[in-house]
């Protein structure tokens, strides 16, 4: 019913800034057409260029859309073409340590944290990043760094960045030495 009422107000046609507070941003997480916007406004030049979570945006259900519009995600992920020197900074390094906040709130899907998203043509399955084509492919070089012992896969119970010293201490700390 609010969808409805949102998507027939001539006032809101132009767009509208929503705000939800609690649970009221769940709320909007129901409306498809809400969610058409969102797809649609953040590959917009003016999304692209002055918001930059719109440059993480990855439309599961528009590839070419994505891959054609994205400024940063599908380029520095070596989806349009290889970027030789992304490959050789990835094969600089000694060790590449992901953490995975298994509460995540912000981050969706959580495999992403991991190099993982969606299976192809949808929103519900993911697949882990052994099963992706950028690891598959080996378009950035993860896949030899793998073989080579240098990708670690790290998880943190926490929401989104949230872990205590003692967590940072015993996972982390040795890697910064």
């Amino acid at each position: 019913m609010v969808c409805e009422d949102l998507s027939t107000d001539a006032q809101l046609k132009g767009g509208f800034n929503a705000i939800g507070f609690s649970q009221g941003s769940q709320f909007f997480q129901t409306c498809e057409r809400f969610r058409l916007l969102l797809n649609y406004a953040a590959y917009t030049d003016l999304m692209q260029n002055f918001l930059v979570q719109a440059t993480y945006w990855h439309d599961p259900l528009n590839e070419s859309k994505y891959r054609t519009s994205s400024t940063f995600l599908a380029d520095i992920n070596n989806e349009l073409f290889i970027n030789k020197t992304y490959v050789k900074n990835f094969q600089k390094l000694n060790k590449f340590v992901m953490v995975q906040f298994n509460n995540d709130s912000i981050v969706q899907p959580l495999q992403t944290q991991w190099f993982g998203y969606y299976k192809p043509g949808q929103d519900k399955e993911t697949q882990g990043l052994k099963e992706s084509n950028i690891y598959i492919q080996d378009r950035l070089g993860l896949k030899k760094m793998d073989d080579q012992n240098k990708i670690v896969f790290l998880e943190c119970e926490g929401n989104h960045l949230q872990f205590t010293k003692e967590w940072f201490r015993e996972n982390l700390f040795s890697f910064l030495k």
